[in-house]
């Protein structure tokens, strides 16, 4: 049995700049009426980004020895993840280096 699953944007793309310090938390926000049950993160750089997704400005921190990040997306790669109501915040850190990450508020059904 194959399910197929609908995604469509319902917000701007924002765009991310990740260095090995955490990025200010972004307000992602859904410019459509339709609810955000999910958004779509593309990391286009070289290295590897921790994210912390939450719904206060919340820095993300890079997992070490015990220490974990909410999200570790690998380098040149992309991924659908449930985030909490709109709005929500995205903070981003590399662990060298820098990357950019791509966040697009979507609807999936």
């Amino acid at each position: 049995m194959t399910t197929s699953i609908t995604v469509r944007p319902i917000g701007k793309t924002t765009l991310i700049a990740c260095t090995t310090a955490a990025s200010t938390p972004v307000l992602i926000t859904p410019s459509s009426p339709d609810q955000m049950n999910y958004a779509h993160f593309v990391n286009t750089g070289t290295q590897p980004v921790a994210i912390k997704i939450a719904q206060s400005s919340t820095n993300a921190l890079y997992p070490v020895n015990g220490t974990p990040a909410d999200y570790v997306l690998n380098h040149d790669s992309d991924v659908i993840l449930t985030v909490p109501s709109a709005p929500f915040y995205v903070s981003a850190i590399t662990g060298t280096s820098t990357s950019t990450l791509f966040v697009t508020p979507v609807d999936a059904q």
